[in-house]
C-alpha cells in the first residue's frame, strides 16, 4: 500500500492535486491520499508515508522548517514542493537534501504525475532490497572532520542505513560518520561510513539520528570538500 500525504493551507488546491494525482491508480492498484497542513507535519505524518507533496503559492524560508519537522518526525521519504519559485530562490543551494524535488508553478500535470509515478516505483524497489531489522547493538561512531567519538545504540538496520540512539548531541543533519559496531550473531566488527540525513532531540536529552550508508567514493569527495573550504 502506498501512502500520499498532500499538505497545504487551500482545500480547493489541494483537492485538486489529489484529483491530477488520482491517475496514478490505472497503475498503482492500492493506493490512499490524505491531507494536513504544513504547520503541523511534525505530529501528522503517518511513519508509513510514501510521498508528501506540499503544495504552496511559492517556495519561501518556511519551507526549509517544514522539511527540517518532517524529518524530525522520522519520515525519511521524498517530498515534492508544488510552487512558484522567486527569481531570488536558488532552488540548488536552498535546501540540503537530495530527497527534494520542486516543481514549479504553473506545472503540467503530466510532469507532477510523472515524478511522483517514478517515486512510487522506486519505493517498491527499495522496500524489497532495503528490509529493515530491530536490534539493540553497542556501537561507536566518529566524525570524519573531527575528533568526535561517543557510544551510541543501534535500534533498527537495513542495507541502506541504520537509525541509532545516544548521548551524541553534537551530531547534525549531513555529518559524515565511520561506525564500528559488532552484532553479536556475527561475532566480527564491522566499519561502515554513513551520512546523517536526520537527527531528533529526546525526552531524556539523548539523540535519535537516522544515518544513511555512504561509498568510500563519497566519503573521498566528502573530505576533499571540506579540505577544500
Amino acid at each position: 500500500m502506498a501512502k500520499l500525504q498532500i499538505v497545504g493551507k487551500d482545500d480547493q488546491t489541494m483537492a485538486i492535486v489529489e484529483h491530477e494525482l488520482s491517475a496514478l491508480t490505472k497503475h498503482f492498484e492500492d493506493i490512499h491520499f490524505f491531507r494536513g497542513r504544513p504547520g503541523y507535519i511534525g505530529t501528522t505524518i503517518a511513519e508509513d508515508t510514501t510521498i508528501l507533496v506540499y503544495d504552496a503559492k511559492e517556495v519561501n524560508k518556511y519551507m526549509q522548517a517544514f522539511v527540517k519537522e518532517a524529518r524530525r518526525a522520522n519520515y525519511e521519504g521524498p517530498i515534492v514542493i508544488l510552487g512558484k519559485i522567486p527569481e531570488t530562490v536558488n532552488i540548488e543551494t536552498y535546501l540540503d537534501d537530495d530527497g527534494i524535488v520542486f516543481i514549479e508553478k504553473p506545472y503540467e500535470v503530466k510532469d507532477l504525475v510523472g515524478i511522483v509515478w517514478k517515486y512510487l516505483t522506486m519505493m517498491k524497489v527499495k522496500q524489497r532490497q532495503f528490509r529493515r531489522y530491530e536490534v539493540r547493538e553497542k556501537a561507536i561512531i566518529e566524525t570524519y572532520n573531527s575528533d568526535y567519538k561517543a557510544d551510541t545504540t543501534i535500534h533498527d538496520i537495513s542495507k541502506g542505513g541504520m537509525r541509532v540512539i545516544g548521548d551524541h548531541i553534537a551530531l547534525k543533519a549531513g555529518d559524515l560518520l565511520r561506525i564500528h559496531f559488532n552484532f553479536d550473531q556475527i561475532q566480527k566488527e564491522r566499519v561502515m561510513s554513513a551520512k546523517v540525513v536526520w537527527v531528533k532531540k529526546k525526552d531524556d536529552n539523548t539523540q535519535e539520528a537516522g544515518l544513511q550508508f555512504v561509498s568510500q567514493k563519497a566519503v573521498y569527495q566528502y573530505l576533499l570538500n571540506y579540505a577544500l573550504n
